[in-house]
């Protein structure tokens, strides 16, 4: 799989521009040579709960974190209880490849693996969060605003 993550090293690679030791995912550039393309490690994909979460979906009230590899996919929701949820899924993607029998009993010591390579990774994004400095203030007008929420990017109480 190919992820937003792998742009900025791509473009990078591409470059020939040295990749800062902070910076995630993996280049492409072989593969947009025709070259074989080698996936380092699981795919780590996150979702954030929705702030104005009214229900109708649980999981828009809960985190999801998801690691992949080519055999297993975990997902895990760290406010899995508050909307009545597992907090951990485990997924056999080679004898389910439509993701449809939860195996997270059946093995302990995957899931459990899985797991912590998850948390590492959210305790990483927040340490890189913690290292970045804020961002700057700006004002937008009342007319881009309108044209923001007109194309939904922006919703709720004005």
């Amino acid at each position: 799989p190919v992820q937003l993550i792998d742009v900025m090293p791509t473009v990078l690679d591409l470059l020939d521009l040295k990749m800062p030791e902070m910076v995630q995912g993996q280049s492409l550039a072989a593969f947009a040579r025709g070259q074989a393309f080698h996936r380092r490690g699981a795919v780590v994909t996150s979702r954030f709960a929705s702030p104005h979460s009214q229900g109708f979906v649980p999981e828009n009230g809960t985190d999801t974190f998801s690691m992949m590899d080519a055999n297993w996919k975990l997902l895990y929701r760290p406010q899995a209880k508050k909307v009545k949820m597992k907090e951990v899924e485990l997924y056999d993607r080679r004898h389910d490849p439509k993701e449809t029998r939860d195996v997270a009993a059946e093995h302990p010591q995957e899931t459990e693996r899985i797991h912590r390579e998850i948390l590492r990774w959210i305790d990483a994004q927040n340490r890189i969060r913690g290292s970045l400095k804020a961002g700057a203030k700006s004002t937008i007008d009342a007319k881009t605003l309108e044209q923001l929420r007109s194309l939904g990017y922006l919703g709720g109480k004005q």
